[in-house]
């Protein structure tokens, strides 16, 4: 993802070391999550646009209103992640 222009990964704590995890919330510059998450939804793609409500002490810390969460499973292929990475530089 960090390939995308406008892309940040959201990582609080990670320092310089990357993250290893199944979830990767991002956002991306001066586009609403939950319009992206719409966008990727039509296109077959499942991510979640999660707001503030949901967790806002950790939202609060991040000083973030909303961000995008990106599941990575045991099914989830190369492919798949190749597949949002090119949705996410067209969304």
């Amino acid at each position: 993802l960090r390939q995308v222009p406008g892309v940040q990964l959201i990582r609080p704590g990670a320092g310089a070391s990357p993250a290893i995890t199944p979830l990767v919330a991002f956002e991306i510059a001066g586009r609403d999550p939950q319009t992206v998450q719409k966008a990727l939804q039509a296109q077959g793609i499942n991510v979640a646009a999660n707001l503030a409500a949901y967790a806002p002490y950790f939202f609060a810390h991040l000083g973030k209103a909303a961000l995008l969460r990106a599941s990575v499973h045991l099914p989830t292929t190369d492919v798949d992640i190749d597949r949002l990475v090119a949705t996410l530089r067209e969304v």
